[in-house]
């Protein structure tokens, strides 16, 4: 007989709790349904090969960046904007700082696919040769974050001074996965935690409805 997965946390909070502290719930739900049924559920996530699809980003942020590069290829027709990295795995990360690339050594930004670099994609090579000072106009204009003068080709989701708040609420939400799965409760998404997620995607796409519903619920009865 199929095991069912135990839609209640025992150990820790339910991600409905940490949901209701934030200031943009359902937005914060819906990306907490794109990092784990998407993003922890694909094996690019514990590789370190450079991903560029644009169906790693988060929604929200990916609908932003492509109007951002419809509005550049209206003013720069010329060019051939392209992403050079979306998505980038822990072990990559690390790669790239012991490598003396990054002063990140894990868990940035494009971690949670809200991240991405941006290239020159003419004839067919990449290069770095964007007008920058634009795409950096027309991302602020799209409510979206440089990190110049530290990198020009990157864009992100979220401010600067966001990030380790983003960090908190994605640990908790691993542990309540974690919790849901019976794995370890440490907050890291390993090759065991990776599995069960995979063993219990149908389940956890469950979890996340329920969620959604009870979240509703509540809010609206506050």
């Amino acid at each position: 007989m199929e095991k069912v997965l135990d839609l209640y946390n025992k150990k820790s909070k339910s991600l409905c709790f940490y949901l209701k502290e934030s200031k943009n719930p359902f937005m914060l739900l819906k990306w907490s349904k794109h990092f784990i049924l998407n993003l922890a559920s694909n094996e690019a996530f514990l590789e370190d090969d450079i991903q560029n699809s644009a169906d790693y980003l988060f929604p929200d942020f990916k609908l932003k960046l492509l109007q951002v590069l419809e509005k550049y290829s209206e003013n720069f027709p010329s060019d051939v904007p392209a992403f050079f990295e979306t998505f980038r795995s822990n072990k990559r990360q690390f790669f790239l700082f012991q490598t003396g690339k990054t002063k990140i050594k894990s868990y940035g930004m494009h971690y949670y696919g809200i991240a991405a670099d941006l290239v020159n994609f003419k004839n067919n090579l990449v290069r770095w040769t964007l007008n920058y000072d634009e795409i950096i106009r027309l991302a602020k204009l799209n409510g979206l974050t440089s990190l110049r003068p530290y990198e020009d080709c990157h864009l992100q989701f979220i401010p600067v001074e966001s990030q380790n708040a983003w960090r908190s609420f994605a640990r908790n939400l691993t542990i309540c996965i974690q919790d849901l799965v019976n794995v370890k409760t440490d907050g890291i998404i390993g090759p065991h935690t990776f599995g069960q997620i995979l063993t219990n995607y149908k389940r956890l796409e469950h979890y996340f409805y329920e969620t959604e519903r009870t979240l509703s619920k509540e809010l609206n009865n506050a």
